[in-house]
Protein backbone atom coordinates (compact mmCIF):
# COMPACT_ATOMS: atom_id res chain seq x y z
CA UNK A 1 0.00 0.00 0.00
CA UNK A 2 2.83 2.72 0.90
CA UNK A 3 4.32 2.11 -2.33
CA UNK A 4 1.98 3.93 -4.16
CA UNK A 5 2.50 7.54 -2.48
CA UNK A 6 5.06 8.77 -4.63
CA UNK A 7 2.12 8.07 -7.53
CA UNK A 8 -0.90 9.31 -5.73
CA UNK A 9 1.78 12.39 -4.85
CA UNK A 10 2.66 13.18 -8.85
CA UNK A 11 -0.97 12.50 -9.75
CA UNK A 12 -2.41 15.30 -7.02
CA UNK A 13 0.67 17.59 -7.89
CA UNK A 14 -0.19 17.94 -11.79
CA UNK A 15 -3.90 18.64 -10.95
CA UNK A 16 -2.74 21.27 -9.00
CA UNK A 17 -0.79 22.83 -11.42
CA UNK A 18 -4.11 25.15 -12.77
CA UNK A 19 -4.42 26.80 -9.53
CA UNK A 20 -3.07 30.05 -9.61
CA UNK A 21 0.37 30.66 -8.46
CA UNK A 22 0.17 31.31 -4.72
CA UNK A 23 -2.08 28.98 -3.90
CA UNK A 24 -0.03 26.40 -6.26
CA UNK A 25 2.45 26.75 -4.32
CA UNK A 26 1.17 26.70 -0.62
CA UNK A 27 -0.52 23.49 -2.08
CA UNK A 28 2.18 21.88 -3.04
CA UNK A 29 4.23 22.90 0.08
CA UNK A 30 0.74 20.83 2.07
CA UNK A 31 0.82 18.31 0.25
CA UNK A 32 4.43 17.72 -0.03
CA UNK A 33 4.49 17.98 3.80
CA UNK A 34 1.56 15.38 4.27
CA UNK A 35 2.86 12.52 1.70
CA UNK A 36 6.13 12.91 3.28
CA UNK A 37 4.45 12.37 6.96
CA UNK A 38 2.56 9.73 5.33
CA UNK A 39 5.72 8.09 3.78
CA UNK A 40 7.45 8.61 7.04
CA UNK A 41 4.92 7.06 9.28
CA UNK A 42 4.17 3.78 6.78
CA UNK A 43 7.99 2.96 6.63
CA UNK A 44 8.04 3.85 2.86
CA UNK A 45 11.49 3.02 1.24
CA UNK A 46 13.08 6.41 1.29
CA UNK A 47 11.04 8.14 3.67
CA UNK A 48 10.55 11.67 3.32
CA UNK A 49 13.81 11.72 1.77
CA UNK A 50 12.27 9.77 -0.97
CA UNK A 51 9.04 12.11 -1.16
CA UNK A 52 11.52 15.17 -1.44
CA UNK A 53 13.61 13.50 -4.62
CA UNK A 54 10.37 12.89 -6.36
CA UNK A 55 9.18 16.23 -5.60
CA UNK A 56 12.50 17.99 -6.51
CA UNK A 57 12.64 16.04 -9.86
CA UNK A 58 8.81 16.93 -10.43
CA UNK A 59 9.05 20.32 -9.77
CA UNK A 60 11.96 21.52 -11.29
CA UNK A 61 11.85 19.52 -14.38
CA UNK A 62 12.33 22.38 -16.32
CA UNK A 63 15.64 23.29 -15.12
CA UNK A 64 18.72 20.56 -14.55
CA UNK A 65 20.40 23.25 -12.31
CA UNK A 66 17.48 23.76 -10.47
CA UNK A 67 16.35 20.10 -10.11
CA UNK A 68 20.25 19.07 -9.53
CA UNK A 69 20.76 21.68 -6.90
CA UNK A 70 17.31 20.60 -4.98
CA UNK A 71 17.99 16.69 -5.16
CA UNK A 72 21.26 17.39 -3.89
CA UNK A 73 20.30 19.44 -1.07
CA UNK A 74 17.52 16.38 -0.59
CA UNK A 75 20.50 13.88 -0.39
CA UNK A 76 22.68 15.85 1.94
CA UNK A 77 19.40 16.31 4.30
CA UNK A 78 19.14 12.80 4.34
CA UNK A 79 22.27 12.75 5.69
CA UNK A 80 21.72 14.55 8.56
CA UNK A 81 20.31 13.18 11.52
CA UNK A 82 18.31 16.06 14.40
CA UNK A 83 20.80 15.70 17.48
CA UNK A 84 19.73 17.80 20.36
CA UNK A 85 17.80 19.99 18.50
CA UNK A 86 20.28 20.50 15.70
CA UNK A 87 21.06 18.53 12.49
CA UNK A 88 24.36 16.59 12.47
CA UNK A 89 25.89 15.23 9.80
CA UNK A 90 26.81 11.43 9.46
CA UNK A 91 29.76 10.40 6.57
CA UNK A 92 28.35 6.96 7.50
CA UNK A 93 24.98 7.83 6.02
CA UNK A 94 26.33 9.03 2.66
CA UNK A 95 27.83 5.73 1.66
CA UNK A 96 23.72 4.39 3.17
CA UNK A 97 22.72 2.56 -0.09
CA UNK A 98 19.54 4.68 -0.45
CA UNK A 99 21.98 7.58 -0.66
CA UNK A 100 24.18 5.85 -2.82
CA UNK A 101 20.95 5.11 -5.19
CA UNK A 102 20.15 8.54 -5.34
CA UNK A 103 23.41 10.21 -5.90
CA UNK A 104 23.82 7.50 -9.10
CA UNK A 105 20.23 8.46 -10.26
CA UNK A 106 21.32 12.43 -9.88
CA UNK A 107 24.03 12.24 -12.10
CA UNK A 108 21.75 9.98 -15.00
CA UNK A 109 19.08 11.98 -14.92
CA UNK A 110 21.97 15.11 -15.04
CA UNK A 111 23.27 13.29 -18.26
CA UNK A 112 19.78 12.90 -20.09
CA UNK A 113 19.60 14.77 -23.13
CA UNK A 114 16.06 14.54 -23.87
CA UNK A 115 16.83 12.08 -26.94
CA UNK A 116 15.70 8.86 -26.98
CA UNK A 117 18.24 6.07 -26.62
CA UNK A 118 18.95 3.00 -28.59
CA UNK A 119 15.76 0.82 -29.21
CA UNK A 120 16.46 -2.19 -26.57
CA UNK A 121 12.70 -2.82 -25.97
CA UNK A 122 13.38 -6.71 -26.74
CA UNK A 123 16.23 -7.26 -25.40
CA UNK A 124 14.91 -6.04 -21.83
CA UNK A 125 11.88 -8.60 -22.25
CA UNK A 126 14.33 -11.27 -22.59
CA UNK A 127 17.05 -9.89 -20.01
CA UNK A 128 14.76 -9.55 -16.96
CA UNK A 129 13.13 -13.21 -16.93
CA UNK A 130 16.41 -14.44 -17.92
CA UNK A 131 18.50 -12.59 -15.44
CA UNK A 132 16.04 -13.91 -12.51
CA UNK A 133 16.37 -17.19 -13.62
CA UNK A 134 20.21 -17.14 -13.57
CA UNK A 135 20.28 -15.65 -10.46
CA UNK A 136 17.52 -17.96 -9.12
CA UNK A 137 19.86 -21.03 -10.59
CA UNK A 138 22.91 -19.05 -8.39
CA UNK A 139 20.90 -19.60 -5.40
CA UNK A 140 19.34 -22.98 -5.50
CA UNK A 141 23.40 -24.04 -6.26
CA UNK A 142 24.86 -22.20 -3.06
CA UNK A 143 21.84 -23.10 -1.15
CA UNK A 144 22.46 -26.85 -1.78
CA UNK A 145 26.57 -26.32 -1.44
CA UNK A 146 26.21 -25.31 2.15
Amino acid sequence: MSSCFPLVFLIILEKIQSLSKWKRHIAEFALIVLIALAAEYTKLDGGVYGILLVAAFYLFHDSKAKMFFAAVCVVLLSSCHIVGGGFEFATANVFNPDVAAAVVSLLLINLYNGKRGLKLKYFFYVFYPAHLALLYGVSLIVLNCL
